[in-house]
């Protein structure tokens, strides 16, 4: 796991001055404004150009005054600078790898390429609407705030995770739709076309949980199969609020009290007394600031992990007290980036031998369900959602009811003459 990849530096190493706000950035801007007016002035008068070059000047201006809000602060003195999210970076370099893999696979049957480009984005801004409300919606308690703008604001974190690959597979279909419709275009054959492209955005997406640790799997008593990760990952926090950690399981009972089920003996929680049956009322983690210096690698040295029991008892223990590593559990992020590059394949070998529109995206819908369902299965960071003993999380709950659609798909395809929208291009052969 790495989150952050670098920091773009608060100031420069000689000098001292600031990059952002009142520094660097913003007086290359203001020379740049200054040459650009001056130039054109001297060369043709205030044109037509000069006017609609100050907009965007101005809005790199407010970029760099705005700039410093996205810094984090180090322990102490300047900040350390404007982190690079792995998550976000490998985020987009999916959607790069996708939309020019769609723009390939236009060319090889004849399509305007800036059409699927410009297809592509209407596509990636839904799917990222799609995506975080479809995260948002599904832990709510994470993102509810005391007033309407700090929520917001909450949910405007995209930098760390939190979206979800059905929510963006719908806000994809429905920008898809509508392009389609407003551009006269086959919906069938655009789907067929972008489909292999979704899943190489996919396999880089899930390479970006995996530097991020969110969508991380199970418990894995296989070592050689198991990957770790740091304090401050999610799967890290995840075995601390079971109390695997810590040597216990904690447990909800039919009261949705947390009850100690079992201690192990001379474990961490038996050496704080804490015995099978006590209840805790709270627990209690380091704040924001302190876990994003964990995975940055900075010491915390006074990062805690308290325990409130309904006796009154206070257990605490300081993150150096704790295992170094989480437990291991199923690389899932490794499976899924696999599993979606192989799907990407199979729909881009399948692509030239399609009968009719709407097969590869069929396909698509089909394999990828499956397969989810699968990965689910490893997977322990999503919560059931079916109070039974028939236990699915949200995303084995929609991929089930995509295998219903599907069916219906593959029924109506079948149906339909043979012969596509996009028929690869014909060689002309001179002799």
């Amino acid at each position: 796991m790495r989150s952050t990849l670098f920091y773009i530096p608060h100031a420069d190493p000689v000098w001292g001055i600031p990059l952002f706000g009142f520094g660097w950035l913003l007086g290359l801007i203001a020379a740049a404004v200054v040459i650009s007016v001056g130039y054109r002035r001297w060369s043709g008068g205030w044109t037509r150009q000069v006017w609609a070059d100050l907009p965007l000047l101005l809005v790199l201006a407010v970029v760099a005054c705005a700039a410093p809000a996205l810094e984090q602060p180090s322990n102490a003195g300047p900040p350390l600078g404007i982190p690079i999210r792995a998550y976000g970076l490998m985020v987009l370099t999916g959607i790069a790898a996708g939309m020019l893999l769609s723009v390939r696979q236009a060319r090889r049957v004849g399509v305007d390429p800036e059409a699927i480009v410009s297809l592509c984005f209407w596509i990636v801004i839904a799917g990222f609407v799609g995506a975080r409300v479809f995260y948002v919606a599904q832990y709510w308690e994470q993102f509810a705030r005391p007033t309407v703008p700090a929520t917001l604001a909450q949910v405007a974190k995209l930098t760390d995770g939190g979206l979800v690959v059905y929510g963006s597979f719908i806000g994809a279909v429905a920008a898809c739709v509508i392009y389609a419709g407003r551009q006269h275009l086959p919906l069938l054959a655009l789907a067929d076309l972008l489909a292999p492209g979704l899943m190489l955005g996919l396999a880089f997406g899930r390479i970006g949980c995996l530097l991020n640790g969110c969508c991380w799997g199970g418990m894995c008593d296989h070592g050689y199969l198991g990957i770790t990760f740091p304090p401050g990952s999610p799967p890290y926090v995840d075995q601390l609020e079971r109390g695997t950690l810590v040597g216990m399981e904690l447990e909800r009972d039919a009261t949705q009290q947390l009850v100690v089920r079992s201690v192990v003996p001379g474990g961490a929680a038996d050496r704080q007394q804490l015995r099978a049956g006590d209840v805790v009322e709270t627990i209690l983690f380091p704040d924001a600031e302190q876990f994003n210096r964990m995975r940055s690698g900075q010491p915390v040295p006074d990062a805690l992990v308290s325990l409130q029991l309904s006796e009154g008892r206070l257990v605490r223990w300081r993150f150096d007290e704790l295992p170094a590593r989480s437990h291991p559990v199923y690389p899932s992020q490794i499976l899924s980036s696999i599993t979606a590059a192989l799907i990407c394949w199979f729909l881009w070998s399948y692509y030239p031998l399609r009968r009719r529109d709407g097969e590869v995206f069929a396909l698509l819908i089909t394999v990828y369900p499956l397969a989810r369902i699968l990965e689910e299965m490893i997977r322990s960071d999503e919560r059931s959602v079916l109070a039974t003993s028939f236990r699915w999380t949200i995303s084995q709950s929609v991929s089930g009811i995509l295998l219903v659609l599907v069916a219906l798909l593959w029924c109506f395809l079948l149906t339909r003459p043979r012969g596509t929208a996009f028929p690869p291009k014909r060689e002309v052969v001179v002799e």
